[in-house]
């Protein structure tokens, strides 16, 4: 018995759409990071709160009897000068001493390679300014007015000499170029080595006697202060 194909496409079409078709998930796009990090954090248990400390308590100490408090260093008031119980004013000598010791050894330097290359050398340079630099410390600080005037006559007579003649060095380092003849710049390293010995024997003297004045008390604050001052300058630790 032959069978009708075309009857029987209907009936299949009927048949096939009762039946349940699966279809395929619909593609999500994959979290940012953030938004994983978000997640995490959510899900993430939060802890508690602290408990709060409890208070310190501050040990009572028995009372120490017979101590001698420590020595304290001697003081420096704001004018510089160095109150050695009576005796001041020799604080800024040494200072001073120092800044023209290393400005005149500066301007030597300077002058070994200004022989070679010229006063326009760039050490040649270098040292120069380093030694106007020096003495525009020592004007500004150790020679200020207002330490020169708590001086005692003998060293303010001649601190009044001598600064003059260190500014009219300083000055004249300030005249000093690239184009200036070696002859400019040996003239003023020699009067830099001029001033600088003559300060230093002035100042050795003006030392000596009030060290032979002072107690052995105050020769030993001296000592510690000069120290300390000095240590401070160089920017080295004392002792």
């Amino acid at each position: 018995m032959a069978i009708n194909i075309q009857a029987l496409i209907p009936i299949a079409i009927q048949i096939l759409e009762r039946i349940p078709v699966k279809r395929p998930p619909e593609h999500k796009p994959m979290p940012t990071i953030s938004q994983v990090f978000d997640y995490l954090d959510q899900r993430a248990p939060r802890p508690a709160a602290p408990a709060p400390l409890p208070p310190i308590q501050t040990p009572v100490l028995p009372a120490i009897t017979g101590l001698k408090s420590p020595p304290q260093p001697p003081a420096t008031p704001a004018d510089g000068t160095l109150d050695t119980g009576g005796t001041k004013g020799t604080a800024c000598l040494p200072c001073s001493t120092d800044h023209l010791s290393t400005s005149s050894a500066s301007l030597a330097e300077a002058m070994r390679f200004a022989r070679k290359e010229g006063v326009g050398h760039p050490e040649v340079m270098r040292r120069v300014d380093l030694a106007q630099d020096e003495l525009n410390v020592m004007e500004r600080i150790d020679m200020h007015p207002a330490t020169v005037a708590n001086l005692p006559p003998d060293q303010k007579e001649f601190l009044n000499q001598m600064i003059p003649k260190i500014r009219e060095v300083r000055q004249d380092l300030g005249r000093l170029t690239a184009a200036s003849p070696v002859s400019d710049l040996e003239n003023v390293a020699a009067r830099m080595d001029e001033v600088k010995t003559a300060f230093r024997n002035k100042t050795r003297d003006i030392l000596a006697a009030k060290i032979r004045s002072m107690t052995p008390e105050d020769k030993a604050r001296l000592v510690d202060s000069l120290s300390t001052r000095l240590a401070e300058r160089k920017g080295e630790p004392n002792g």
